[in-house]
């Protein structure tokens, strides 16, 4: 997702998804060669601005309770598109829909969105349902 603000569209499919009920999110990354930050003259690479997001973000993720699931370098993909790459790939479990949607409008997890832009050429978000607990 190259914007950091969630289109109605998301927004429909998020409110779409169970209420109350276990959410995992399967984030894959694109890092930038260089970060592309308006705020600073200090050349950082996508991966070094991701961090700064990560370091900003981590406490709205704990005071929802999420949790780091996996963690992972994704290698080219054997099934799907040969030239498709990700940098990092990682899986969080989110107790609900409700507190995932809680902690991405915390004033805290917001302030972290520049790194995050910044640092990414690509990414994706996708909610998954888990069947098995």
């Amino acid at each position: 997702m190259k914007s950091e603000q969630l289109s109605q569209e998301q927004l429909s499919i998020l409110a779409g998804l169970p209420k109350g009920e276990p959410i995992v999110m399967l984030n894959l990354l694109r890092f930038r060669a260089t970060a592309q930050s308006p705020q600073t003259d200090e050349a950082l690479s996508g991966a070094e601005a991701y961090e700064r997001y990560s370091k900003i973000a981590r406490p709205a993720l704990a005071r929802v309770g999420a949790s780091l699931v996996f963690m992972g370098k994704p290698s080219l993909p054997l099934v799907g598109p040969g030239d498709e790459r990700w940098d990092l790939m990682f899986l969080i479990k989110y107790p609900s829909v409700e507190a995932f949607a809680s902690m991405v409008s915390a004033p805290e997890y917001q302030a972290a969105l520049e790194h995050r832009t910044a640092a990414l050429e690509d990414s994706r978000l996708t909610p998954i349902i888990p069947t098995l607990e």
